[in-house]
């Protein structure tokens, strides 16, 4: 009953299926705007700046020790009792996770939780991308909190997260004015299951709760 996934290209996509993948619509790549003079200055009014990947700065491997047990298990709990395909980060699956030393930061909060994300540059514009948030309580003034204080970290022109809409803070985004792309709204994010079972599970798309923290080339 074990399943694979991936987000693939659109190259890679058309492969993929030939040889048995089913792609579902769950990702979506969600853009925020801190400061809205500063990006029409820095993109010069040119939207296409915002595609394409970030060169991300260099950062050391975060100390994930700093995070409380209570963080980890308060959103594994969430995650289990709405039912939902997710990736369990207990501390040894954080420690593994960030000892890649793939850049990624992480940002304690005081009242707030722990942030994970990364710094760098795209097409001349300053970004942040978030990779996930693990929160003291999942309420939008503790999201909050927490966004804020990441947003504070660096002058940044875009902060971007990429999230599947039954994610448990998908909903928290949107509020916080986080936009889909009009001309992409979903992310080509592959499914590779055998048994019966688990075609009715994993082919649900409000049955996955992915973010950046879950894909490998973040």
């Amino acid at each position: 009953d074990e399943l694979i996934y991936n987000i693939s290209v659109d190259a890679s996509r058309k492969a993929y299926e030939k040889i048995g993948w089913v792609y579902i619509n769950t990702l979506s790549n969600l853009i925020r705007i801190p400061n809205l003079f500063r990006f029409l200055i820095h993109s010069k009014c040119d939207i296409n700046k915002m595609s394409g990947n970030i060169v991300a700065e260099k950062s050391d491997i975060p100390n994930v020790d700093l995070i409380p047990d209570e963080l980890l298990q308060k959103r594994e709990s969430l995650m289990i009792e709405a039912g939902l395909i997710h990736n369990r980060y207990d501390r040894e699956t954080i420690q593994w996770r960030m000892g890649s030393d793939s850049n990624i930061r992480m940002l304690m909060v005081d009242g707030g939780g722990a942030c994970f994300y990364k710094t760098g540059y795209k097409n001349g514009l300053h970004c942040c991308t978030i990779g996930e948030m693990f929160l003291e309580n999942y309420s939008y003034s503790c999201f909050r909190k927490v966004l804020k204080a990441v947003e504070k970290t660096g002058k940044y022109d875009m902060v971007n997260v990429t999230v599947s809409h039954a994610h448990i803070l998908y909903k928290y985004y949107r509020r916080a004015l986080f936009l889909l792309n009009p001309q992409k709204v979903f992310l080509n994010h592959g499914v590779r299951v055998e048994s019966p079972r688990m075609k009715k599970i994993c082919l649900d798309p409000n049955k996955w709760a992915l973010s950046d923290l879950d894909i490998d080339t973040f």
